[in-house]
């Protein structure tokens, strides 16, 4: 089995890499699917209540502000999830071990130190004003949200000189598709020529 990561800064495009992952059948990871589950226990969103005085209940969009205002508790919440999420990509590297190729996107796959778990990794990266357009889009945009993500996680640069690939999502969809191919292919190669080396 061929364990890929897959990680980007916030709206490059990351899900449409996943969409095509999951049309091919490709086994795929989303930490930000496995956080909203997380969040979803009532447990946890007591813990996390108490994390600050200034939660009165679990209020997503207070909780975000906190986060990239307050350091301390940027750490406690960090501390909380981010061993959920190791704990969870454990589970469907194993249940997968079958597969030829499996994927899993994690945005702080590198400032989370979850390298390991990877045999290549690829970074998703597009143009700084593609990224801005995106953004936009989302329902809960903001400049003020944007440039916090910004400045909390690696530069596009400094994720893509860590990355054994790289995929760039300023083209259309079709394009794209073919450029998953390519990479798929990339991989496969690679792994085949390890292999023989050994």
């Amino acid at each position: 089995m061929i364990s890929i990561g897959i990680t980007g800064s916030f709206s490059v495009g990351k899900s449409l890499i996943l969409n095509i992952l999951n049309q091919k059948n490709y086994k795929t990871f989303i930490a930000d699917e496995v956080v909203r589950e997380f969040y979803q226990d009532e447990n946890i969103q007591k813990q996390i209540i108490g994390f600050h005085p200034a939660l009165e209940g679990f209020n997503k969009k207070l909780i975000t502000n906190l986060f990239f205002t307050d350091s301390f508790f940027k750490k406690r919440i960090t501390n909380l999830v981010h061993p959920y999420i190791e704990k969870q990509l454990k589970i469907f590297i194993r249940e997968n071990s079958d597969q030829q190729i499996i994927f899993s996107e994690i945005p702080l796959l590198f400032e989370a130190n979850f390298t390991q778990y990877f045999n290549y990794i690829t970074t998703v990266f597009c143009s700084e004003k593609t990224r801005l357009i995106r953004a936009k889009s989302r329902a809960d945009f903001s400049f003020k949200k944007f440039r916090q993500i910004q400045r909390s996680q690696l530069s596009q640069i400094e994720k893509i000189k860590l990355a054994h690939f790289t995929v760039n999502t300023n083209i259309n969809l079709l394009k794209l598709n073919e450029k998953i191919d390519q990479l798929i292919q990339k991989i496969k190669c690679q792994s085949s020529r390890k292999q023989i080396e050994k």
